[in-house]
């Protein structure tokens, strides 16, 4: 059976250039405290601790679906120029259904791409009456 996946790639690492959502200038660092979450052209990142995101870096939003293999993104793929370590929280991100690819939004999961090129799969729920996916990221470690 075709995995359909639904593509927050390289949130984690990612070294495509798009829609820049929010840039951290070498030397800043934007700090997201425990309990508050910031939103990033749709990408809700709650920390379950205070997460600094560091610069040099660049958080993007494209349009254009990826592909692995047999599996496809819909439209909406998050990136960022380097990769962004030691997260734990809670990730929301909305879509719209033109976004979708054909994919039904039961069958959406969250891909993250590490900076060897893996992928790990995170499930999560799906709010089909307003479009919100809420994959929950627990103790999850990403190792620059």
């Amino acid at each position: 059976m075709k995995k359909r996946i639904l593509t927050l790639l390289g949130l984690f690492v990612s070294p495509f250039i798009f829609s820049q959502i929010l840039t951290v200038d070498s030397g800043s660092s934007v700090s997201i405290a425990s309990g508050s979450s910031v939103t990033l052209g749709g990408l809700e990142i709650a920390p379950d601790d205070t997460y600094v995101i560091s610069g040099d870096n660049t958080i993007s939003r494209a349009s254009t679906p990826i592909s692995s293999g047999s599996n496809s993104s819909v439209s909406r793929v998050y990136s960022s120029t380097a990769l962004l370590s030691g997260f734990t929280g809670t990730l929301t991100f909305s879509f719209l259904e033109g976004e979708l690819n054909g994919i039904a939004e039961g069958d959406l999961v969250l891909e993250l791409q590490a900076d060897d090129d893996s992928w790990t799969s995170y499930n999560g729920t799906v709010n089909e009456t307003i479009r919100l996916a809420t994959p929950l990221v627990k103790r999850y470690l990403l190792k620059p």
